[in-house]
């Protein structure tokens, strides 16, 4: 039984080192925590929010990146990005509301390179509030939406901005806790308690919420082999949590409430790839208005690169254009 087990335990090890070496052969390798490469002053930049799971801080914020590159950042009282000069006159104008994640914020640009700035310079008629915040998805703009009409704060015209790498946010996959792993281990986010949408049925969906947290696999910072194989389970967990769907479906019950309260939905699209075409698709088969904003995701000249993928002035201002000669075509300005 000893030599039995000895054989066994000899033979499962030299497997492991057989594996190890083939998949470090084929370029995988360990799993590395890099230090999230930004500073935000001043700090905190975001706080722990009940319902949303974070909201950005009210004020002026500047951020550096450590390759060089800075920029600056207002947030209003209402914690909202500021889309134009602030003013203590009230203002009656109907509201246009932007969701979104970071793209639709405007991450990496002054507030008057942003979407929603923009927009409103070529909308005076409307008030245009900028309800984007870094990290978001549909699952937060639902929430945002509802407590809006429950508060008798209904817009005339939501813009829900979408991306295919909104899915895994809205079902809070292991891809996406590792992919913010630094940032939210440095700044205490994965402590907070975070909205997670669940795929309850082809119409239904259902939140509840969980701990921001990612867990590392035991040695995947040292085996490329157990970091591959965390790998491919990360990506299966995406189809098994049909994320996709959920984005869909979460996209439909937005769509619901705008109809509820007299609100016209626009879905834009802002990503260059199969995926997002599809859901914009599905989208208008169900009636719901789209527009495709999406640039040339090839052409690097509309992004920070070298310094961050997010788009630049150049992509924000082609957003805006787009936006804005649509919602001319469609009679909504």
């Amino acid at each position: 039984m000893y030599k039995k087990a000895l054989l066994l335990s000899l033979s499962i090890l030299s497997g492991f080192l057989f594996g190890e070496l083939l998949v470090r052969w084929r370029g995988h390798q360990p799993y590395r925590v890099y230090d999230f490469e930004l500073t935000v002053n001043p700090s905190p930049f975001a706080i722990p929010d009940p319902e949303l799971g974070y909201m950005i801080y009210p004020g002026k914020f500047d951020v550096q990146f450590k390759n060089g590159y800075s920029w600056s950042a207002t947030h209003g009282t209402d914690s909202l990005r500021i889309t134009g000069p602030p003013s203590s006159q009230p203002d009656t104008r109907p509201q246009l509301f932007v969701y979104g994640c970071s793209v639709a914020y405007g991450y990496g640009l002054a507030d008057s390179q942003t979407l929603p700035y923009l927009l409103q310079q070529r909308l005076p008629t409307m008030r245009v509030r900028n309800y984007a915040v870094p990290g978001f998805a549909q699952t937060q703009a639902y929430l945002q939406l509802k407590k809006a009409v429950a508060t008798g704060n209904a817009p005339k015209i939501v813009v829900l901005t979408y991306a295919s790498f909104h899915d895994i946010r809205n079902t809070l996959c292991r891809v996406r806790r590792k992919e913010v792993y630094p940032y939210n281990r440095r700044t205490g986010i994965d402590q907070i308690s975070y909205p997670v949408a669940t795929y309850d049925g082809p119409d239904s969906f259902s939140i509840h919420y969980e701990r921001f947290r990612y867990t590392e696999w035991p040695l995947m910072q040292y085996s490329a082999l157990v970091h591959l194989l965390e790998t491919e389970f990360n990506e299966a967990e995406v189809k098994t949590k049909r994320s996709h769907e959920v984005s869909e479906i979460l996209i439909n019950a937005i769509h619901r409430l705008c109809q509820q309260h007299n609100i016209e939905l626009i879905v834009a699209g802002i990503q260059d790839d199969a995926t997002t075409r599809e859901l914009l698709h599905s989208c208008r088969q169900q009636g719901i208005a789209t527009v495709d904003l999406s640039f040339d995701s090839r052409d690097l000249s509309y992004t920070l690169q070298p310094f961050d993928p997010h788009p630049n002035a150049k992509g924000q201002a082609y957003f805006a254009e787009k936006l804005a000669a649509f919602l001319a075509q469609q009679n909504l300005q």
